[in-house]
């Protein structure tokens, strides 16, 4: 009897290449489930700002792109990475504490390293390398772009000037705003362009892929698609301030919108730009064919997985998952103890009185605030506290909402007082402001996180990051302000004389009902 057995052979290289994508796509899904807030936050941006609208399309082609890297991996053993763990450890403990100080824009900046420095220490090096470029490209649609709005900003104004000297027409500027004899225009951060630019380098470095381009060429696409991209806002912003020129303010794209104009003018910039891109392709093509092939030697044998690393960066990513999920179901405590501001031990000082109505910090979601007025001779100081008995998004120390001046005041000066607020103290930060009425007023402050003091705002929330994962961590602002009377010096003088007489009495309150 002869039995026919089908067998069915696989290269031993193709299975281990599948094994290794699947790896890595499932190391890459638990490290972006571990930083999950990271992502929320991320969703909240491209949800509720213009200028990261594009951000969900961004993310389709960076996991599309991934995935496409997994499929056609390239021949490379898995060796799991103890620099690449370090890293990873070392990457989860700056998100921890970003995560519990708040600070989302840490948050969205290291969700995208973790990914890879999990992928590291996991996979390997060689393999990381092979996924950099997909998860970089994630970094389009997060908000380390802002730094650049300023410069963008003041290039958008600059290129206006010029240009409205060659239409002929009549304009002021001053700083950010273009007056002409029809009326004004804010040239503001959201009119920057930074949203053409961020689009045009995604799409470029699509481009710069699947051309493909290489060293010097794609350095000068990219940098000729920014450099167009902007051409479009500059014609856009002119072209509404010409309008309102010839209309006399009437045109429909000042009167109701413009932004629509300046994708159309962009959507006819991308051709030249497409343009460029496929003659460079082209040229660089033609110049591999000419070059001799490269002969490379194929590796058939792969080192065995050093697992145990990579159990151990699998294990940190759950750790960080835990943490936050201990952190989110821990309810929040308020055992501070009330504000209580205390009466001068000299007899120079008089107070606490009731506060001045024109001064008007405000911190938003503060556990207890508290003002008064102090006197001496012919000067009035006030005084405010803030504390916070634990912090969270929307009600933290260090905000955009937050403010030690008026809501609607000018700030004209900063620096810090020349006193100290006691001996071997930090010099209290201090502002020079105009009040709503033109009144001016010198403001200084310092923050108390734990039982720590200091001037500076990263600081503050980077200890409170760090500590609060120990147990409850207080924090708050002391502020203190004085009007500028007959001189600002004199306000300052008085400021700083508090400082000397009180500032111990103000940050040496106990933080819970126990006085520890």
């Amino acid at each position: 009897m002869q039995l026919n057995v089908d067998v069915e052979c696989r290269p031993v290289g193709e299975s281990r290449e599948r094994s290794g994508a699947a790896w890595t796509l499932a190391v890459a899904a638990i490290s972006a489930l571990s930083t999950w807030p990271s992502w929320a936050d991320l969703h909240s941006l491209w949800m509720q700002t213009s200028d990261y609208s594009h951000g969900y399309l961004v993310a389709g082609v960076a996991m599309a792109w991934l995935v496409y890297r997994s499929v056609h991996l390239k021949p490379a053993a898995i060796r799991p990475s103890a620099l690449g763990t370090c890293l990873l450890a070392g990457l989860l403990f700056a998100w921890l504490i970003a995560y519990k100080a708040t600070v989302v824009f840490g948050l969205q900046i290291l969700a995208p390293l973790i990914i890879w420095a999990a992928i590291w220490s996991c996979s390997g090096l060689a393999i990381a390398r092979q996924f950099a470029a997909p998860i970089g490209y994630l970094y389009f649609a997060s908000p380390i772009w802002n730094v650049v709005t300023p410069v963008l900003q003041g290039l958008t104004v600059a290129a206006c000037q010029t240009a409205l000297g060659w239409l002929g027409v009549p304009a002021t500027i001053h700083d950010s705003l273009v007056t002409i004899p029809e009326g004004s225009f804010e040239i503001a951060e959201s009119c920057s362009g930074m949203h053409f630019l961020v689009s045009a380098l995604a799409l470029a470095g699509i481009f710069v892929v699947i051309a493909p381009l290489r060293g010097l060429r794609a350095l000068c696409f990219v940098a000729i698609a920014a450099g167009l991209s902007l051409v479009a806002n500059g014609i856009r912003v002119c072209t509404v301030i010409y309008a309102g020129h010839t209309t006399n303010m009437t045109s429909y794209l000042v009167a109701t919108e413009h932004k629509s104009l300046g994708w159309a003018i962009f959507a006819v910039l991308l051709v030249p730009i497409y343009w460029i891109g496929t003659w460079l392709a082209r040229t660089h093509r033609s110049q591999e064919l000419r070059a001799e092939p490269a002969q490379f030697s194929a590796q058939t044998g792969q080192e065995p997985p050093r697992m145990a690393l990579a159990y151990t960066g699998v294990g940190l990513l759950c750790l960080a998952f835990v943490a936050v999920l201990y952190v989110r179901s821990t309810p929040a405590t308020n055992s501070l103890a009330s504000i209580a501001l205390p009466e001068p031990r000299s007899s120079a000082w008089r107070g606490p009185l009731p506060p001045d109505s024109e001064w008007t910090p405000a911190f938003i979601g503060a556990s207890q605030q508290k003002r008064a007025q102090y006197r001496a001779a012919d000067s009035q100081v006030e005084v405010f506290i803030a504390r916070y008995a634990e912090q969270r998004q929307g009600a933290k120390l260090i905000s955009s909402s937050n403010t030690v001046l008026g809501g609607s005041w000018l700030t004209l000066r900063t620096g810090h007082l020349t006193g100290q607020t006691r001996s071997g103290g930090i010099p209290p930060r201090a502002v020079l402001a105009a009040a709503s009425g033109g009144q001016r007023w010198v403001v200084s402050f310092v923050y108390k996180v734990g039982r720590l003091v200091t001037s500076t705002d990263m600081v503050a929330q980077l200890v409170y990051g760090t500590q609060s994962w120990s147990g409850e961590t207080p924090a708050e602002v002391v502020a203190v302000a004085a009007k500028c009377s007959s001189s600002c010096d004199t306000a300052e003088s008085a400021v700083t004389a508090l400082w000397r007489t009180l500032g111990s009495q103000l940050l040496e309150q106990p933080d819970n009902q126990h006085g520890v």
